[in-house]
């Protein structure tokens, strides 16, 4: 009896789990040879990436569905990683966009590369890599992930209300958000001694560089309000009040949020441009 449970229960959960993972079949797409999966929860994400594997858990991992594709003679590999948020998923995106031959392709936050395709949609970061890098197979490349990405929900992102600014338009593809230090290590090594002995924050870091502006911005969120203290002394940073301030070339210039953030600036920042950025947040 106790065996039949077990069994029953073992079918029940690879069967909840292979629907909620957005994976391809033989008719999803014309051409396709041959699929095999194979499916990753927590534990089992060891033994597929090894050490890359604190990154995706301190974002928030899930589950993983990978799929080995042969298609139109090719040979593909899918990562279909299910995060624990919308913003953790595009927080692993943002850092491990490298060197885009083109992005916003299929969806808002996508990059191409000549051996690798990665976006990130709703819960869902995806990597579809080629073995050759030719433009034939990053064709095929593009579409097994826009294959993949017709199979996953839209859902807005939550990310902070000031990076909307329509004065960061051009700068805002190179938005990132980590979650903690590997994801800062991985995505803005230039700030880690800032965050040395801090673990529990969000960070959304944009580096801008205009003809008006050049600074880096970030919206820092704590766990708790000590951690932030603790943060702002470690750092000897000031706390300037946006009522009035007149401008700053100092190397950082601070302000809480009405949310109980942190918005860190590094650069010169002059008033017009905090008067510009701050009016998002009214």
């Amino acid at each position: 009896m106790k065996l039949t449970l077990l069994i029953i229960l073992s079918v029940f959960f690879t069967v909840v789990y292979a629907q909620e993972a957005p994976i391809l079949t033989d008719n999803s797409l014309a051409g396709i040879e041959n699929i095999t999966t194979r499916n990753f929860d927590q534990n089992g994400l060891w033994g597929y990436i090894n050490g890359g594997a604190d990154l995706y858990l301190e974002y928030g991992f899930k589950q993983l569905a990978v799929q080995d594709i042969r298609l139109e003679g090719s040979e593909f590999k899918a990562d279909i990683y299910r995060m624990v948020s919308a913003e953790a998923a595009f927080g692993i995106f943002s850092v491990s966009r490298f060197r885009c031959m083109a992005a916003g392709l299929h969806y808002y936050h996508d990059c191409l590369t000549p051996y690798q395709y990665i976006a990130a949609k709703g819960n869902y970061y995806i990597s579809v890599s080629n073995t050759s890098g030719e433009p034939l197979d990053q064709e095929k490349t593009l579409k097994i992930g826009k294959a993949f990405l017709n199979k996953i929900d839209h859902v807005v992102l939550q990310r902070p209300g000031i990076f909307e600014n329509k004065i960061l338009n051009e700068s805002r593809d190179g938005l990132k958000m980590v979650h903690g230090p590997l994801g800062l290590q991985n995505g803005f090594i230039h700030w880690d001694r800032l965050f040395t002995g801090f673990d529990n924050y969000e960070a959304w870091i944009l580096p801008v560089a205009s003809p008006e502006n050049k600074f880096t911005m970030a919206w820092i969120r704590f766990d708790d309000e000590n951690q932030l203290q603790r943060f702002v002394e470690k750092n000897a940073l000031v706390l300037a009040e946006v009522s009035g301030f007149t401008g700053s070339d100092e190397k950082f210039t601070t302000f809480r949020t009405e949310d109980g953030a942190l918005l860190l600036f590094e650069g010169p920042l002059t008033k017009a441009t905090l008067d510009q950025l701050t009016d998002t947040l009214n």
